[in-house]
């Protein structure tokens, strides 16, 4: 199907691109941060700060870099399955408008999920992103086992 620009619509892996660019962002910066905050988790990477005694004193956790390591393995472990479920929902030949919904609904939650978790604002806003990306990709699911199990 085109749509009203004479293309083709941005369903399948491109309308996912948005996470997928985002989420190696959220181990850079995580990256970054330690090394800027000099903190690190593994006393294996103090060694270059100092040694002995000296590189004790880097061995710590930093709560901004842990909150930034949470929602970037929050991320992960909400990515991948929409990336799943979304390339066999793209393969099953939705209804375009239907399918780029879906999409940009879940890279806007999970995009206003990582603002939330990482300004922090008060919690009503991290658990409704949430259940909002959750609820895309269940209905995703149901779509897709709709249309092929003809439930």
């Amino acid at each position: 199907k085109i749509n009203w620009r004479g293309a083709a619509p941005a369903s399948g892996p491109r309308g996912h691109s948005p996470c997928i660019a985002r989420d190696p962002a959220a181990g850079q910066a995580c990256c970054f941060l330690l090394l800027g905050l000099t903190v690190f988790a593994n006393p294996e990477d103090c060694v270059t700060f100092g040694k002995g005694e000296n590189a004790k004193k880097y061995l710590r956790t930093d709560d901004r870099v842990e909150r930034v390591r949470r929602a970037h393995l929050n991320d992960l472990e909400n990515i991948i399955p929409f990336l799943g479920i979304g390339l066999l929902y793209s393969l099953s030949g939705p209804d375009p408008s239907t399918a780029i919904l879906h999409f940009r609904l879940f890279v806007g939650a999970r995009i206003y999920h990582t603002i939330a978790y990482l300004t922090p604002l008060p919690q009503p806003n991290r658990a409704l992103s949430f259940f909002v990306g959750y609820g895309v990709t269940l209905s995703m699911a149901y779509r897709l086992l709709k249309s092929k199990l003809y439930l």
